[in-house]
């Protein structure tokens, strides 16, 4: 019995990109030994983010501009306020990109991405990497930078640090402008609440971004799997 429930657990995770091991894990249609490693670069990339851009920008509020990082991050707002907010948003503009993503015209710029999306073979790794983004990136972009150069042209700095303003691709390009609409909004929550707003709208939309990213990944391993034949009889 014990056999048969391997078998249709193996199955199930080779037919369905996100689908659950035997101990109760979620694994993305990657193999464990794979997953385990690929874990590695996903906690160093968390970690990088958090400390690189949350300790630089920590160092540019607190020492060269001489401000409370903790006062900008609590704003005028309560928490719960912040919190509701920032998902809110970050679920909404989530929304859009995902179906822009799905458009078939976008298909290169997805696949551009889709290394990404193969990193993730947990949900849990795209939860930390997500809250690991919204936090440092925040402190520095709408934390630092944006004292200093003000709400559209942080966007603009933001987006095009990404890599996604490329004069060379007319999607990415898109996709680029799209980005900077959609940071906008993270500039005045944070002029006028504070930045625990945009903090959480970024986790949110990169929650469903990368989980997307995954997806498509996850949809292109499958596609180019070689198709077995069933075996006469």
């Amino acid at each position: 019995m014990r056999g048969d429930e391997r078998a249709a657990s193996t199955c199930r995770s080779q037919l369905h990109p996100i689908a659950a091991d035997p101990r109760g894990l979620w694994v993305m249609g990657t193999p464990k030994g794979r997953s385990t490693e690929r874990r590695h670069k996903v906690l160093l990339m968390a970690l990088s983010t958090s400390v690189g851009f949350g300790g630089a920008g920590w160092f540019l509020i607190e020492i060269v501009q001489g401000r409370s990082l903790l006062d900008l991050v609590g704003g005028t707002r309560p928490l719960p306020f912040h919190l509701s907010a920032g998902i809110a948003y970050g679920l909404a503009f989530g929304v859009v990109v995902r179906h822009l993503a799905r458009c078939p015209f976008m298909s290169e710029v997805v696949a551009r991405h889709a290394g990404i999306g193969r990193q993730l073979t947990r949900p849990l790794d795209v939860v930390l990497l997500s809250l690991c983004a919204g936090v440092g990136e925040e402190i520095m972009a709408r934390g630092a930078i944006q004292h200093w150069l003000g709400i559209v042209p942080t966007a603009v700095v933001f987006v095009a640090i990404h890599g996604y303003i490329d004069p060379r691709s007319w999607r990415m390009s898109l996709l680029g402008m799209i980005y900077i609409a959609g940071n906008i909004p993270l500039g005045f929550m944070a002029d006028y609440w504070g930045l625990a707003a945009p903090m959480a709208a970024h986790a949110v939309f990169d929650v469903m971004v990368l989980l997307e990213l995954a997806r498509a990944s996850a949809g292109e391993d499958e596609s180019a799997r070689p198709q077995t034949q069933p075996r006469p009889g």
